[in-house]
């Protein structure tokens, strides 16, 4: 047609166009019936590729179906704590380290008390106004106990979330499946579409559960470390 190409298929005695090429091929087509030389790009899937409707993320997460809904809960509740925890840990003040003498000398009271963080000044005003060694170890221990459960507080929510999430996600998938074959019971397998297709929705809810449950064992993991690295350096000071 001039100077246009077109893909075209026959259909008995005619010839059916399939696709407009677009203005770039059809000057390289051009230019082989004309002798010249010219590059040609081949498309192995006929432009079934073309054909591939274009799909959302909403879309995606959409065919998920009812399962999805948990899952994004824990994920949306996890990813609160963790960013609130996240920030409080590391606003914590940094713990203060004192020589033996250093610190005999904060006890007694003999030197001026240098600024140091909640938790730590706790455990200093206890050994100072203990009116024993027995009574200061017991007092220290359930103030260490407490200190580390508010550190670690809520950070288990979000280790919940990262082993429930492809739990949900699994479940999901074998709710998906077991629809499918009902599927096929009713309507047969001759459709191979009807069963990929089924299939491929049933794994999206695997698929959403693995990417929640992964970053929140990260998480989990970093924070945790965090907590007993600070929890660490508290016990080291009320040994001394």
């Amino acid at each position: 047609d001039g100077e246009q190409a077109y893909r075209a298929e026959r259909s008995g005695k005619e010839w059916i166009v399939q696709q407009r090429l677009s203005e770039s091929m059809s000057n390289a087509l051009l230019d082989l019936k004309q002798g010249k030389p010219a590059q040609l790009s081949f498309d192995p899937s006929l432009s079934k590729l073309t054909q591939v409707p274009k799909e959302t993320i909403l879309d995606h997460v959409h065919k998920g179906g009812i399962w999805i809904v948990p899952i994004l809960s824990f994920a949306l509740v996890a990813l609160v704590i963790a960013i609130g925890r996240g920030f409080a840990l590391w606003r914590l003040p940094k713990v203060q380290l004192f020589s033996q003498s250093g610190l005999d000398a904060l006890v007694n009271g003999t030197s001026a008390q240098p600024v140091m963080g909640k938790m730590q000044s706790t455990l200093l005003d206890m050994s100072t106004l203990a009116r024993s060694e027995q009574e200061r170890d017991d007092l220290l221990f359930q103030q260490l106990q407490q200190d580390k459960n508010t550190l670690e507080k809520r950070l288990t929510a979000i280790a919940v979330t990262a082993s429930v999430s492809p739990l949900l996600g699994l479940l999901g998938t074998v709710s998906g499946m077991i629809e499918t074959f009902r599927m096929m019971t009713l309507f047969g397998s001759g459709d191979p579409e009807v069963v990929s297709g089924g299939i491929a929705q049933a794994l999206i809810t695997t698929e959403m559960g693995l990417v929640v449950a992964i970053p929140a064992l990260i998480i989990h993991s970093i924070l945790s470390r965090k907590a007993k690295a600070y929890h660490s350096l508290l016990e080291n000071f009320a040994l001394m």
